[in-house]
């Protein structure tokens, strides 16, 4: 399966020679494999990493026209308080409690009128997002997803006891259940963004081959994107 390389701000970042050079560094044996670019690709500091993070889910929400945003993975609510003002309405779900109080204490009525938070899995809570797009008045029920409800180790590097959430349920990494939620779902096009792919393959995720297999069963004409410094797998029909 064809994956288009992306950086966000080169110019022009869709050239033969960007191509080749970033299947040096994220391809294996003609597989997308994006430990080396941990490595090899471009070092971001957390505040940069939220900025161009936030900068590339607006974009996506201006190029598809998608009035909603569903986030799986709250945490701190940072990426959900920089997007939020680009749609019409937004949901997050979040499993750990602790940041899912903080989440909502950031995001609460006046600060942002268009948010829901959800605390619990996320496989369990989309279905019950999905009915609420469905009886939304707005027309359009196109959805930006943002899937990053999985286990990356420690949330505070002076608290290495404090991990983000993993699933009793759902184990570290719930992507493929998410997917199949998704999938159910009347809309076809929905564009999926999915987080830390560099962790494919580690215990308790699954591999990409399983990653690109489920996301196909969504629409078999999605085409993948693959921004190189924000580690993020996007699927869609773009034009």
């Amino acid at each position: 399966m064809e994956i288009e390389f992306f950086s966000i701000g080169d110019d022009p970042w869709q050239s033969e020679e960007f191509q080749e050079d970033m299947r040096k560094i994220f391809m294996k044996d003609g597989r997308l494999d994006t430990k080396g670019g941990v490595t090899n690709g471009p070092k971001l500091s957390n505040l940069d990493s939220i900025f161009r993070k936030a900068f590339l889910i607006s974009s996506m929400a201006e190029v598809s026209k998608s009035p909603f945003f569903i986030e799986t993975g709250t945490y701190l609510a940072e990426t959900l308080m920089a997007v939020s003002p680009c749609f019409l309405y937004n949901w997050s779900v979040e499993g750990d409690e602790t940041c899912y109080a903080w989440a909502c204490s950031r995001t609460q009525w006046p600060v942002r009128k268009n948010v829901k938070i959800l605390l619990g899995d996320s496989p369990d809570e989309l279905p019950k997002i999905l009915s609420e797009v469905d009886n939304h008045p707005h027309p359009n029920k196109k959805c930006i997803f943002f899937l990053d409800a999985h286990y990356s180790g420690a949330i505070d590097s002076q608290n290495p006891e404090w991990k983000t959430y993993s699933s009793k349920k759902y184990s570290h990494c719930p992507l493929l259940e998410e997917i199949d939620k998704i999938k159910k779902h009347q809309v076809k096009d929905h564009i999926i963004m999915i987080d830390d792919v560099r962790m494919l393959s580690k215990p308790g995720w699954p591999s990409i081959e399983q990653l690109l297999e489920a996301l196909r069963g969504v629409n078999t004409k999605y085409q993948f994107k693959y921004c190189v410094e924000l580690d993020i797998l996007i699927a869609g029909v773009f034009k």
